[in-house]
Formats: C-alpha cells, sequence, structure tokens
C-alpha cells in the first residue's frame, strides 16, 4: 500500500516510486503484473494524474516496469534474488572452483583468448597506444592542422569550461576565508584521505542526489580522475588481477591500465540495451577471469545510455561470485536532460563490491584537479596500509575552500546555473544538427552528458568527417580510441563526437551550418 507523506522533503512522485520500486524488489508486485492504472492510483491517492505519470516515467527509465500497447504499465521480469546475502553466497560456493582454475592459470602467465587481441598486452599495447597519440595529436594543436587548413572557428570539444564560467569571486572570497579562518590549517599537514569536513559533505550530497550508501570515512579524496585509478590498482596485482571495461569505452582509463600493465579485456556495448546484447555482455565478462570491471552504468561513455536495471544485478552477481569489484564511474551525474537522475549502481550493492568514483571537473573546472572514491570497507582497510605515509594528493586550501563553497549554498546555485546553461546548449545543438542534416545522419546520445556522436547515413569514415569539417574551420573529434582494437565494425566505430560544453551558444547554429556544408556540399 502506497502512504503518502505531504509534510516529506521528497516530491509526492518520488515517495509513490519509491514505494513501488520497493513492493517490486521485494517480490511484492512480481514480473508480469500491472500497475494500477495511472487515473486510478491518481484519484486514491488524491494527487494528480501527472504526479503519478512522473512516478512511472521514473520506473520505466530505470527498468523496473515496461510499458506495453493497451496494457498500460507491466513490471519487469528482473531477478532481485542475486542481491540477497543467502543467494551470493549460495552462488559462490557453486562458482569457486571454477575461480580458482581462473585465477591460477593467470598466476602462472595463461592468458584467456580474450586477453590476447593486438593491442592489449606487453609491446603491442604499447605500440597501439604510440599509434593512437599519433594520430590523434595531428587533430589537436593548431600547427599540426592539415596543409592549408583554415583556422578553427568552432571547436566543439568536450568536457572543458566556457571561458569566464569558473565562480571567480565566490573562489576569492573563500578562499580569504580558509586562509583566516580559526581553524586554518594552512602551517601543518592534513588527513591522508582528505579534510573530514569535506569528505563529510561529499557523504551527505552523494547520498541525496545519488543513493550512494557510505560512511565519511570510506570517501577518499584524490586529485583527478587518472590519479584515483592509478592508486586504486596499487590494491591490486597486474599478474594476477585482470581488468574488463565496457567496449567502447573511456580512453584515459585504457591508458592507465595499460600503463600499469593489467590485462584488459573488452565487453561489448551497444546503444541498443536488448537481452542478447546484457547476454554477450555477461558472457565476457565471466570468461574474463578480471578481478575489477570499469563501467559508466548512468551514462555510457562515449555512447549515453543509461546500463538497465537487470544488468546492473547481474553485475553486482558476477562480483558476489567471483570476489570481484566494480568500479562505477560517475562522471556527469549531474546533466540528465530528459529525465530524473537514477540512482547510482552502488546504491543497489549490498555486498560493498562496488567502488564509487565521482569528480568535480565536469560542473567547477578539469583545472582544479579534484576527484574522489567512495571505497568498500575491505578495500578502505587496504588503502590505509598501502598508503598508511602518504599525504593527500589535494592541498588543504582547496579542500577547504571547497568544503564552504558547498555548505554556503554556492554549490547548488552554481550547480543549477550550469545544468540550465548546458541543457540550452544541447538542445540548440540538436535543433541546428536536425535542421541542418536531418535524415542525412543519426545522433546518437543526447539525453545526458555533455556531447553527440553523429554519423552520417552514407557510411563515410571518422577520417574523412574529420578532414571535411577542419577544412570548413570546424573541429569535431574522433572515437576510435575509444574502442579497442578488432572491434570497430559496430556502426557507432564510424562516429564523430560533438561536444557542447565550451563553445559559446551563438556561435553553435553557424559552426552546424559549415559542418553541414563540409559533409554534404551543394552540387
Amino acid at each position: 500500500m502506497i502512504s503518502l507523506d505531504q509534510n516529506s522533503r521528497d516530491p509526492l512522485y518520488v515517495q509513490i516510486y519509491d514505494s513501488i520500486r520497493r513492493d517490486i524488489t521485494e517480490n511484492a508486485l512480481k514480473p508480469g503484473e500491472k500497475l494500477m492504472p495511472i487515473r486510478k492510483l491518481a484519484e486514491s491517492l488524491d494527487v494528480s494524474r501527472n504526479t503519478v505519470e512522473n512516478a512511472y516515467a521514473q520506473l520505466l527509465t530505470e527498468g523496473y516496469v515496461t510499458s506495453r500497447s493497451g496494457s498500460g504499465y507491466v513490471v519487469c521480469n528482473v531477478d532481485f534474488s542475486p542481491l540477497s546475502e543467502a543467494s551470493v553466497e549460495k552462488d559462490r560456493a557453486a562458482a569457486s572452483r571454477k575461480t580458482k582454475q581462473v585465477t591460477s592459470s593467470a598466476a602462472i602467465g595463461q592468458v584467456s583468448p580474450s586477453l590476447t587481441e593486438e593491442g592489449f598486452n606487453g609491446r603491442n599495447a604499447a605500440e597501439h597506444a604510440a599509434a593512437r597519440s599519433t594520430k590523434l595529436a595531428s587533430l589537436s594543436p593548431s600547427e599540426n592542422r592539415a596543409p592549408h587548413a583554415p583556422a578553427i572557428e568552432f571547436d566543439f570539444t568536450y568536457g572543458d569550461r566556457p571561458r569566464g564560467s569558473f565562480p571567480e569571486v565566490a573562489w576569492r572570497k573563500l578562499t580569504g576565508d580558509a586562509l583566516f579562518s580559526v581553524d586554518s590549517k594552512a602551517n601543518a599537514y592534513g588527513d591522508g584521505l582528505g579534510e573530514m569536513e569535506l569528505r563529510a559533505e561529499i557523504a551527505r550530497r552523494i547520498h541525496a542526489t545519488r543513493g550512494v550508501n557510505c560512511e565519511p570515512e570510506q570517501v577518499v579524496l584524490q586529485a583527478g580522475t587518472q590519479a584515483a585509478l592509478g592508486n586504486l590498482l596499487d590494491l591490486f596485482d597486474p599478474m594476477r588481477d585482470g581488468v574488463a571495461i565496457e567496449n567502447p569505452g573511456y580512453d584515459g582509463a585504457m591508458a592507465v591500465f595499460r600503463n600499469r600493465g593489467f590485462r584488459i579485456t573488452p565487453l561489448p556495448v551497444c546503444p541498443d540495451t536488448t537481452e542478447a546484447q546484457q547476454d554477450a555482455f555477461a558472457s565476457s565478462l565471466y570468461a574474463s577471469g578480471a578481478k575489477l570491471t570499469f563501467c559508466t552504468p548512468s551514462n555510457q561513455f562515449p555512447l549515453g545510455m543509461t546500463m538497465p536495471l537487470s544488468m546492473r544485478v547481474r553485475l553486482i552477481k558476477w562480483a558476489a561470485e567471483r570476489d570481484g569489484y566494480i568500479l562505477e564511474d560517475d562522471y556527469c551525474r549531474e546533466f540528465r536532460y530528459t529525465e530524473r537522475p537514477i540512482p547510482s549502481l552502488q546504491s543497489l550493492d549490498t555486498r560493498n563490491r562496488v567502488i564509487y568514483m565521482g569528480t568535480f571537473s565536469k560542473v567547477l573546472s578539469p583545472a582544479l584537479r579534484m576527484s574522489y572514491l567512495v571505497l568498500p570497507p575491505q578495500l578502505l582497510d587496504r588503502w590505509r596500509e598501502k598508503f598508511a605515509r602518504h599525504y593527500c594528493p589535494v592541498p588543504w586550501l582547496s579542500q577547504k575552500v571547497l568544503y564552504l563553497f558547498m555548505s554556503e549554498g554556492y554549490w547548488d546555485r552554481y550547480t543549477r546555473a550550469t545544468m540550465t546553461a548546458y541543457h540550452k546548449r544541447r538542445n540548440l545543438l540538436m535543433e541546428c544538427l536536425q535542421h541542418e542534416m536531418g535524415s542525412k545522419i543519426e545522433i546518437f546520445g543526447g539525453t545526458a552528458g555533455l556531447h553527440l556522436l553523429v554519423a552520417t547515413h552514407d557510411g563515410r569514415c571518422e577520417c574523412e568527417l574529420l578532414t571535411a569539417a577542419e577544412t570548413a574551420g570546424v573541429r569535431v573529434y574522433p572515437t576510435s580510441g575509444y574502442w579497442m582494437p578488432r572491434h570497430q565494425t559496430d556502426p557507432c566505430g564510424r562516429c564523430v563526437l560533438v561536444g557542447f560544453s565550451s563553445i559559446e551558444p551563438e556561435l553553435i547554429p553557424e559552426g552546424v551550418h559549415r559542418l553541414a556544408q563540409a559533409w554534404f556540399p551543394e552540387k
């Protein structure tokens, strides 16, 4: 039965969503069972139909229900039993023999077939990285442009913040407040994991906004995502512990794994998250012998889709069975444009198998080099032992100013303004692409994040599209670096990345017009 609290801080639709979600996960609502019609439930709860529609839409987005023509909303067939402790122990015992065999093979240097692809071990990995770097270098510095290419007037980059967007006035004020505060630690070493007041503020916020369950002690401050990954890998053994990563996936993570000598297994993902695709992902994962899986469940990078609930449950089941860990990179958690943010994968984890990773780069500035990990208790103990004599890599002053920025309300106001600005940029970019090129192109992503992927229906390759764009003074970006070798046959492999995080809105229409002329010149 749904009970609403009019005095709760949670909106009514969230309370309805939470109640139904709980009934589904506890099997009070069974797979295939229909939800009450929207109008009937709205009348019974004395709320508007829009309130119920919003609750049902969120359940649909997260994969708890499906919408069938003529049947309304129906509970999906997702088995939540793997999240229970009894089921996990049973599955782990059944899988123990196979796990030992995989570990033994890795220990004596035998590598499973999925790990012997070109570019993922030893010298081939280094050669592939060098080749990729050479290719990408030709696209970044202006002096490396093709001969006679015009200057780049329209740069659709990804990740950088717009000029003038940093909250300089507030940051300068808070810096002074921090330096002259009575509790200033400008003359002392701080906690090696980070200042507790900032860690507590982060823990509070990610629980409220992302459902992350943790204590402040579990939050570890780091100097950027790649630095965090590098330190985390020190808790694992490259000779024994493999790493699995989405394919395509974040090339910055791939570089860290490769440079540290870890075996890498690609896990196939695609925009259409069908049951067959999920089976292929799970099969690759179980066959990998990996100890750590890197993924972006809330906004897959670079394709932009959300990992289905059923696949999230299977991931946690794998980690519990194989004594593995899931590294959840929640890199763009603030920016969702068409639906309410969905809870993190970590919020489903009852076995402490998920390492949650967040960053401040996308909202504030990548130049600040501040990120954090939320470690499960057993890994936190290993971290404390490994880094017992290390100091926090983030300066005390940066931590203090960020804490004040958050606790005094600046963060909320700034994030709302940033979200509004990015939403407008995203809408304008999509409108211009549709207006200028329409049915000639296909767009992937756009519901979240700071970029779109664009491919032409005539099948042109990435290099052709990049070269044509550059001759028109427009810079879009390659995606081949996100794909592992021998895995670039998917149609998304023909895409280029078109970002909107940095370009000024007034430049977008003309930039897209130039792009359309370059790709589809009038004959």
